[in-house]
């Protein structure tokens, strides 16, 4: 993570103004009080990093960034095996995956 001084003024984002830089859910867009609640008392243990200047509280887009991939692990971000994935050969891959983790570990399968 960068450092405050190492950010110029262009980058800051002021929290109220990060909504508009996220994504909507199902055409809802997350509230403000979603974004000062990350960065007051975070997510999955994770805060967002931000600075307080004066009246205001600021993140950066990078920062946001490292907030949202430290708060949604790879593995959280892959679909879970259904039907489809199952009848096109998904759970081949899916327990594919597994044996080698598996066998990272010393475990086997069979």
């Amino acid at each position: 993570m960068r450092d405050v001084e190492e950010c110029s003024l262009s980058e800051f984002v002021a929290l109220s103004d990060v909504p508009e830089h996220l994504p909507a859910r199902g055409g809802v867009r997350f509230s403000r009080a979603a974004v000062y609640r990350w960065a007051a008392q975070g997510k999955r243990g994770v805060r967002l990093h931000s600075v307080r200047i004066g009246a205001a509280q600021f993140t950066t887009i990078a920062w946001l960034q490292e907030f949202i991939r430290e708060t949604n692990p790879v593995s959280r971000q892959q679909p879970k095996a259904g039907r489809d994935q199952r009848a096109s050969g998904g759970a081949t891959e899916i327990a594919a995956a597994t044996r080698a983790k598996l066998a990272k570990h010393g475990l086997r399968c069979e």
